[in-house]
């Protein structure tokens, strides 16, 4: 048989021109014909491209195959077969198509598209040295590359490699200044490297495209405490003895969580003024958060013969005594804490000692008064409660006391998140149901306390439908209860 050549094939020219323009369905229709009539393995490989960009990869890797079995020496085929193959999630044979077709010829067109998905995959895979190589290549032929840019700065970072992340980061930077997640981790490197100026700038810049992000929030308000620390680390350079500094810096170390540090600061500070009341007041909340409740109270009993009306030193001292059943005295302290300042935490302690000595209705409007002046924080303190079926009991109590209330809402409440934490979950439920969430919202339309409540039960239970109707409902009375999504 007469073949007419490829140069002067009219129909094989006209498959050309379709592949070239994007008529993929229009190019298979000519190869299709071609094929049949002609032994080129070539025309294979076209339409195998044809139908990959139709994403019809199976036939298009049965076009390959066939290509190249008849041409192993061609890189072409095992470009474009690996490609296929990631398209079919076949990891392993794409990496082993695409390292082939880039040792025979690396300077082709599709070069660059194989060594991203030969990155990706051995990045994925922990091959961490073939991705870098692989990224270096890919930056080589494509210098603003921002996804090279963006994995080979990340795995320097991984590697606390933070100088040359740094680079990758500002090369992207230029490229996408609008990049919350790189302004961030950017950010973060910065203050690892001891740049707090720099890395606030980033966080700052990140937060005014993302206000939301409470990790950034949270980085920002870690690194301004960091700064300050350095400052008067610079002041007690000069004065060791500065008890101010030392006690600023103490809480400083407090807030970092370096309880070491923060409480030799304050031994240092009460060794040199035994009556330095905030060095006293902060080191009775380092005692309480490691439950040293005693020695906390000693340093708030001294503090507070000094300053007898101070509502923060009152206000912590009555937290510890509810924390120890102490709840006469809690009251006590709390009452004059309240009549100075009035904090939703002073209510929700006082409300507590109220609950636990069966005085429900003063419960009842505390914990009402607590949720007013702060709705995300009115269950903490039933979230601390361990002895749960205490905690039940009192308040069943107090909710047959409290009969015909209009506060009662909120004891139904509490005691659906208490048997929410038991596990008790239609209990919970009923409970909520109990409260009348639709008539307590036409009273209160900015109460979603009760919502969220509703949608955490209903998340536990796995009525992720439901959770999230009642966790929505929530969201758009107020942006601030997001934390509830958690």
């Amino acid at each position: 048989m007469n073949y007419i050549s490829k140069k002067f094939n009219p129909a094989r020219r006209k498959a050309a021109q379709a592949l070239k323009a994007g008529q993929y369905a229009e190019a298979i229709k000519y190869y299709n014909g071609l094929i049949e009539n002609s032994p080129d393995s070539s025309m294979r490989c076209d339409r195998g491209e044809a139908y990959l960009f139709l994403n019809e990869y199976e036939k298009a890797k049965e076009d390959f195959d066939i290509y190249i079995n008849k041409k192993p020496d061609d890189e072409r085929g095992y470009y474009l077969r690996g490609i296929a193959n990631d398209k079919l999630n076949l990891r392993g044979d794409a990496l082993s198509d695409l390292s082939r077709a880039l040792r025979i010829k690396d300077d082709n067109p599709l070069a660059l598209e194989a060594l991203k998905i030969c990155a990706r995959h051995n990045y994925e895979l922990g091959n961490r040295d073939k991705a870098f190589k692989e990224l270096n290549s890919i930056l080589q032929l494509s210098a603003n590359d921002t996804w090279a840019l963006e994995i080979r700065g990340k795995m320097y970072y991984d590697n606390k490699q933070y100088q040359e992340a740094l680079k990758d980061f500002n090369s992207f930077l230029v490229i996408q200044p609008t990049n919350v997640n790189i302004l961030e981790l950017r950010g973060t490197i910065y203050r690892k490297l001891n740049n707090s100026k720099d890395a606030l700038t980033d966080y700052t810049q990140a937060l005014r495209l993302n206000s939301h992000d409470p990790n950034i929030l949270i980085k920002r308000s870690k690194t301004y405490l960091i700064q300050k620390r350095y400052s008067l680390t610079k002041t007690l350079n000069v004065n060791p003895n500065d008890i101010n500094a030392l006690s600023d810096r103490g809480k400083n170390y407090m807030a970092l969580n370096k309880r070491n540090e923060a409480m030799s600061d304050l031994n240092k500070v009460l060794s040199i003024n035994p009556n330095h009341v905030q060095a006293l007041l902060t080191r009775a909340k380092l005692c309480r958060m490691q439950e040293m409740y005693h020695e906390a109270l000693n340093d708030l009993s001294l503090a507070i013969t000094i300053e007898p009306t101070n509502p923060k030193l009152l206000k912590s001292r009555g937290k510890i005594y509810t924390m120890i059943n102490e709840y006469e005295r809690a009251i006590q302290d709390l009452n004059i804490a309240i009549g100075k300042e009035k904090r939703p935490s002073s209510f929700e302690y006082r409300g507590k000692s109220f609950l636990m000595l069966g005085r429900y209705n003063e419960a009842i409007s505390d914990f009402t008064e607590a949720l007013n002046l702060n709705p995300k924080k009115s269950t903490e303190i039933h979230k601390e409660q361990k002895n749960y079926e205490k905690a039940i009991e009192v308040l069943t109590n107090g909710l047959e006391n409290a009969s015909g209330e209009k506060n009662m809402v909120h004891l139904y409440v509490v005691r659906g998140d208490i048997n929410r934490l038991r596990k008790e979950y239609v209990e919970s439920l009923k409970d909520l149901d109990e409260a009348d969430l639709d008539v307590s919202l036409q009273d209160d339309p900015k109460n979603i306390f009760a919502l969220c409540e509703r949608g955490a039960v209903y998340r536990d239970k796995g009525n992720f439908k439901d959770a999230w109707n009642d966790i929505e409902n929530a969201l758009k009375l107020s942006e601030e209860n997001e934390d509830y999504l958690e």
